[in-house]
C-alpha cells in the first residue's frame, strides 16, 4: 500500500476601515494549501455522475497559493450591499486532463464500454481573478418587500509553456434578481436566474479530428458504436434565463410552528446545460420542477 503525506502552513490577514457611517472598505490576504484528494491520487474507474473514466496520479503535489481580496460594504436606510474583487495565484493547481491517443489523435475512451472519455489528474500553475456584488433594496411603502440582486464573474488561466491558456471548468458570468415579501403568515418570492454563454474554453488539441460536443439520447446509449465525443472542457455552452417562484404559509398551533411551501424552479421550462457539468454533452439540466414542502417545528 502506498501512502502520501502533506503539510504546509496556511493563514490569512485582513483589515477594514470605516470611511464614513454606512461605508466600509476592506482587504484580506491569504496563503492557501490543499493536498490532493484520494480520488485524484488513486482513482481508476468510471465516474458515472460526470460521464467520465477517471485515472488518479499518485505523483501529485499539494496545491499552494496566495490570494488578495478587496471589498466595499455600504448600508443606507433603504439600500445596502457589497462589492468584492479578488485575485489568486496557485502553484501546482490540480485539474482533470482529458487523454488523447498519441497515434490516432482521438480522445481516449474507456476500454470496456468505449463510451466514456478518460481523464487523468494533472497539475499546472494557475491564476484566477474575478468579482462579485450584491445589492438589497427595500421597496418603499410596501412592508417587508425587498429587491435582491447578485452577480458573480470569475476567469481562470493555466500556464501552457511560456503562455497562459483558459483553465477548464470556469463558470460564465451569472446573476440573480429576486423580489421577496415576508409577512407574519405569508412569504412570496419571484425572480430570474441567468448566465451568459461561455465561449472561453481551452483549445482542443490539434490532433483531435471532427468530433461532436453533444450527442442525442439515442447515440449516447450505443456504447462502442457511439460517435467519438469531444471532452466537455473543450465545449462551450449557451446562455440561459430561468424563472423561479415560491409561496409559503406559516401558522402557530400552541407552541408548534407549521409551514407549507410551494416552489417552482425553472418556471419557463428552459432547455439549459451547466457549463461545469462534464455530462452536459449527453443530457441537459432538469426542466420545470414543482416542490411541495411541509415543515413542523416544536
Amino acid at each position: 500500500m502506498r501512502t502520501r503525506r502533506f503539510s504546509a502552513p496556511t493563514g490569512s490577514l485582513g483589515a477594514t476601515v470605516a470611511l464614513r457611517p454606512g461605508f466600509v472598505l476592506g482587504m484580506s490576504a491569504t496563503r492557501a494549501f490543499r493536498p490532493p484528494a484520494i480520488e485524484e491520487l488513486f482513482s481508476a474507474g468510471p465516474h458515472l455522475a460526470t460521464y467520465a473514466y477517471e485515472v488518479g496520479n499518485p505523483q501529485l503535489r499539494a496545491e499552494r497559493g496566495y490570494g488578495l481580496d478587496l471589498f466595499a460594504r455600504f448600508q443606507q436606510r433603504r439600500v445596502n450591499g457589497e462589492v468584492a474583487v479578488f485575485s489568486t495565484r496557485l502553484a501546482d493547481y490540480i485539474y482533470q486532463r482529458p487523454l488523447v491517443d498519441s497515434i490516432t489523435g482521438a480522445p481516449v475512451r474507456d476500454r470496456r464500454l468505449r463510451r466514456y472519455n478518460v481523464y487523468q489528474a494533472d497539475q499546472s500553475d494557475a491564476r484566477l481573478y474575478g468579482a462579485e456584488g450584491r445589492v438589497v433594496i427595500t421597496v418603499p411603502r410596501v412592508t417587508g418587500t425587498v429587491l435582491d440582486a447578485t452577480v458573480s464573474w470569475v476567469q481562470g488561466d493555466q500556464r501552457a509553456g511560456l503562455a497562459w491558456a483558459p483553465l477548464p471548468a470556469m463558470p460564465p458570468l451569472r446573476s440573480r434578481v429576486q423580489l421577496r415579501r415576508d409577512g407574519r403568515a405569508w412569504s412570496v418570492s419571484a425572480g430570474l436566474d441567468a448566465a451568459l454563454r461561455q465561449r472561453r474554453v481551452p483549445p482542443a488539441p490539434a490532433t483531435i479530428g471532427a468530433v461532436t460536443c453533444v450527442l442525442s439520447a439515442s447515440e449516447a446509449v450505443r456504447g462502442a458504436g457511439a460517435p467519438s465525443l469531444l471532452p466537455a472542457e473543450f465545449c462551450p455552452t449557451e446562455g440561459w434565463v430561468q424563472g423561479q417562484a415560491s409561496v409559503s404559509r406559516r401558522w402557530l398551533m400552541g407552541r408548534q410552528l407549521h409551514e407549507i411551501t410551494t416552489a417552482v424552479d425553472n418556471l419557463f421550462n428552459t432547455d439549459w446545460r451547466d457549463h461545469l457539468w462534464r455530462a452536459k454533452q449527453v443530457a441537459p439540466q432538469p426542466g420545470r420542477n414543482l416542490r411541495l414542502l411541509y415543515r413542523w417545528s416544536w
